[in-house]
């Protein structure tokens, strides 16, 4: 009978750690695999699934080609998908290639089609890596619909953190047995292997890692003092006519040309290098704009009239909608979406909506308006972007001081803003107006009931604003029972002063700008007259 041999040790392989030789044989390879397997692990980060266990790292093919077709057909769909999805979330290297095409070309801000992307790999030599063009013409063939892009998305996201972790643990096992301090190697493991949902609604961390993170935030600088700084989400209200958009214009125009929106210290801008602003206007056509902005003048070599017109900065723009778009169903979900590609295409710095009332036709509704301003959060935080919001206010009584639940869907929407604006309208002159904080989520209320900012919406040139004329209590503004009264003593008031030598813009300051320098040259030439008129009578009767 013939002596059974007994195996024999595997020979140590030059590089290979101790001991793994011996923990390969517990898997039964032969020596050709083993010796495939040790000269793979002396690579940085090898993946030993492939040889170990004879299986591929997870992937799925069809899904990546599913995806690649979708992103290639809809035009908005990279911007769905763009925070979950990169290169690596690809398998086949064709597919990381088809990506990183379509990447570019919406960081160029250009259209992404089946077209674009074959152009873009041919102009980069990239088209044979790729299969050519026909395999992305099968891979958009094989689309049916985009409707569940985010889930086939997820679903690659996980299937390449899968492929991270066994190429993580691979690696973990090879510095196991170089017998590295195991206190580091268990503190690699932890840090390697922590993974964050991206697509969670919570996420949880150690209040020592949300103060560090706070701490090296980099600080807000204010736009507009204490009513509006960088990353803010502020919303603005008042009655209808009340010259919001007027106002929206105007703060939009000073942050993009990087000055102060008035004067005063109450309302300084720190960044007077200027930023992108970009208003979306849905209530002006561009002949509304164009006669707003301005003013007829004599032609300077004829008595022709001709028009001049307020130069705005370079840095602004306007958005509103396309005439020749004719898919108008779902539209209030369609701009929602559009105003995310927007934000990701140009770049804003600051971003005025005028106005909600028009945006989310239902606005009175939390349940719209919620959904729209929880859409407005998560686009400040994820691009850093400035959000002023301007919104109406429902019916409501004049003679109350203005509060938070005279915005329109009230409780809903300024739970989520950083600063809420009141505007009024003032019942002692039709052109004047009154701006009190509601919300300040982060700073001091500065313009309170006891101390609103008062302004005159007057034309400046071709160009129609808001002047500051100082601060005055709400109250003086609001509906009174005895006009006749308060008119009367407030004409005596200006009436003194006038006698006493103070011009009509001196006399609006002593007065608190209850009327403005205008009412009261209106109103003490009218008493002027009709004193005038009096002493005649009486000389006559003499």
């Amino acid at each position: 009978m013939a002596k059974q041999q007994r195996s024999q040790p595997a020979k140590p392989h030059p590089g290979a750690p101790r001991g793994f030789e011996q923990l390969l044989e517990t898997f039964g390879l032969d020596e050709k695999k083993r010796l495939q397997v040790l000269r793979a692990i002396r690579k940085e980060g090898e993946n030993l699934s492939a040889y170990v266990f004879g299986k591929l790292p997870p992937q799925d093919l069809p899904a990546e080609e599913a995806v690649l077709g979708a992103l290639m057909l809809e035009r908005d769909a990279f911007g769905r998908i763009r925070h979950i999805c990169s290169e690596e979330t690809f398998y086949l290297e064709a597919h990381q290639i088809v990506f990183r095409a379509i990447h570019n070309l919406h960081e160029q801000g250009a259209p992404i089609d089946l077209l674009t992307v074959v152009d873009w790999l041919r102009k980069n030599k990239l088209e044979n890596a790729v299969g050519g063009s026909y395999r992305l013409v099968e891979m958009t063939g094989r689309v049916a619909s985009t409707a569940h892009l985010e889930y086939h998305v997820r679903m690659l996201y996980q299937l390449q953190k899968i492929r991270e972790l066994i190429r993580r643990c691979s690696e973990t096992i090879r510095r196991a047995y170089e017998l590295e301090d195991v206190f580091d190697l268990y503190d690699q493991m932890h840090l390697g292997t922590k993974l964050v949902n991206p697509t969670a609604l919570l996420r949880i961390r150690s209040m020592t890692e949300v103060v560090v993170k706070g701490a090296q935030a980099k600080p807000r600088r204010h736009l507009m003092g204490s009513l509006l700084r960088e990353s803010d989400v502020c919303f603005i209200f008042g009655d209808e006519g009340c010259s919001k958009s007027i106002l929206a214009f105007q703060i939009g125009d000073a942050v993009a040309a990087g000055r102060s929106a008035f004067v005063g210290p109450e309302f300084y801008n720190e960044c007077t290098e200027g930023k992108k602003t970009i208003i979306l206007d849905f209530e002006l056509d561009d002949e509304d704009v164009a006669d707003r902005y301005s003013e007829e003048v004599e032609a300077e070599f004829s008595k022709e009239r001709t028009k001049a017109f307020h130069r705005f900065s370079d840095n602004f723009y306007r958005a509103d909608i396309n005439p020749e778009c004719e898919d108008l169903k779902d539209l209030d979900l369609k701009i929602m979406r559009q105003i995310e590609t927007l934000v990701e295409f140009e770049h804003p710095e600051l971003l005025i909506i005028d106005n909600l009332s028009w945006l989310v036709s239902e606005s009175h509704d939390p349940g719209i308006a919620t959904a729209f301003v929880r859409k407005l959060m998560t686009i400040s935080r994820r691009y850093a972007v400035s959000v002023l919001v301007v919104a109406h206010t429902p019916k409501r009584n004049t003679a109350e001081p203005l509060e938070a639940r005279h915005l329109a869907g009230a409780k809903a929407l300024s739970n989520f803003a950083t600063n809420v604006i009141g505007i009024g309208i003032s019942k002692l002159d039709s052109h004047k107006r009154y701006i009190k904080h509601i919300k300040n989520r982060k700073g001091i209320k500065v313009f309170t009931e006891e101390n609103v900012a008062t302004f005159t919406v007057a034309k400046s040139g071709p160009n129609l604003i808001w002047e500051y004329d100082g601060t005055t209590v709400e109250s003086i503004h609001l509906s009174i029972t005895d006009r006749e009264e308060f008119e009367r003593d407030m004409l005596e008031r200006c009436m003194d002063l006038l006698r006493q030598g103070y011009s009509y813009r001196r006399i609006a300051e002593k007065t608190g700008h209850v009327w403005s320098h205008e009412k009261i040259r209106q109103k003490t030439n009218l008493r002027e007259a009709e004193e005038r008129a009096q002493q005649d009578r009486l000389s006559d009767q003499n």
